[in-house]
C-alpha cells in the first residue's frame, strides 16, 4: 500500500469514527424510553423498572474488578443517602460473570444502602444496548426516559445538579 492509499483509508476510518461519535452523541442527547425490565435484588427482592416510574433514577453497571466501579460506589451510597428522601433510586447492577456471593459480600463491605441486583443471565445488560463496560450509568428521568447514559467515571457533582433539577430542588 502507498502512501496514498495509506492516506485515503486513514481518513475513511477517521471519518467513520466520527460519524459513530456524532451518532452516540445524539443519542446520548435525545431521551429515549427505558427498558421494560425487572431487577431481582440480591435480597431476593424484584423491582420492576415500570414501578419506579414519577422519580428520578440511576441503574449503575459495574463489576467486582472494575476499579473505578469500586471507587465510584461509596460516593453514589452517599448521594443516595441524602436524596433518596426525596424520591431518588438508584439500583445498582452487578454483571453477569460476577459471583453472587461477591456482590453480596462488596455491598456489605461498602455498606452499600441502595437496592444491588444480580445479572446472571445478562438480561437486564442487553435490555440496556448490550452493556459491556463498566461503570455504565444511565440516567431515568420521572417519565421513564433515559436522559443521560455514562461509560466510565460519572462527574459527580454534575450528576448531583441533575438530579437537584429533576427533584425540584
Amino acid at each position: 500500500m502507498n502512501n496514498r492509499q495509506r492516506l485515503i483509508a486513514g481518513a475513511g476510518i477517521l471519518l467513520m469514527l466520527c460519524v459513530f461519535s456524532a451518532t452516540m452523541l445524539f443519542r446520548s442527547l435525545q431521551p429515549y424510553p427505558a427498558p421494560k425490565v425487572v431487577f431481582k435484588t440480591i435480597t431476593g427482592e424484584k423491582i420492576a423498572l415500570s414501578e419506579l416510574r414519577g422519580q428520578p433514577v440511576i441503574i449503575n453497571f459495574w463489576a467486582s474488578t472494575c476499579g473505578y466501579c469500586l471507587e465510584e460506589m461509596p460516593h453514589l451510597a452517599n448521594l443516595y443517602r441524602e436524596l433518596s428522601p426525596k424520591g431518588f433510586k438508584l439500583i445498582g447492577i452487578a454483571m453477569p460473570y460476577d459471583m453472587p456471593s461477591q456482590v453480596v459480600q462488596i455491598s456489605k463491605q461498602l455498606d452499600i444502602p441502595y437496592a444491588v441486583a444480580i445479572d446472571p443471565d445478562d438480561t437486564v445488560a442487553r435490555a440496556f444496548g448490550n452493556v459491556r463496560f463498566t461503570p455504565t450509568s444511565f440516567l431515568i428521568d420521572a417519565n421513564g426516559m433515559i436522559i443521560d447514559k455514562t461509560t466510565g467515571r460519572m462527574d459527580l457533582d454534575d450528576l448531583r445538579n441533575r438530579l437537584d433539577q429533576l427533584l425540584g430542588d
